[in-house]
């Protein structure tokens, strides 16, 4: 992704690189949010089975790959709406 300098997109390639990202990234956190099920299935409290630790960190790693797409996305919109306006 090539910026304009000030991290904000100067052409279409870049916008195409924005949205693969956001798949990308989407992706990930669909895995993030099968892992977290799959951990809290297998827990067993009366064996005493427990993973909490690993369930938070995969839902602190599902919550920054929600940032980052909530920025790549403010990307792709303020982007569009340059276009729009004939600013690039």
């Amino acid at each position: 992704m090539a910026p304009n300098g000030d991290g904000e997109l100067s052409t279409d390639q870049d916008l195409a690189e924005v949205e693969a990202a956001m798949e990308r990234l989407g992706r990930e956190k669909d895995e993030c949010e099968e892992k977290i099920q799959s951990l809290r299935s297998a827990e067993d409290p009366g064996q005493g089975m427990y993973f909490a630790q690993k369930i938070f960190a995969a839902q602190q790693e599902k919550l920054r790959l929600q940032v980052e797409m909530d920025l790549c996305r403010a990307k792709k919109n303020r982007y569009l709406l340059a276009r729009e306006w004939g600013q690039v």
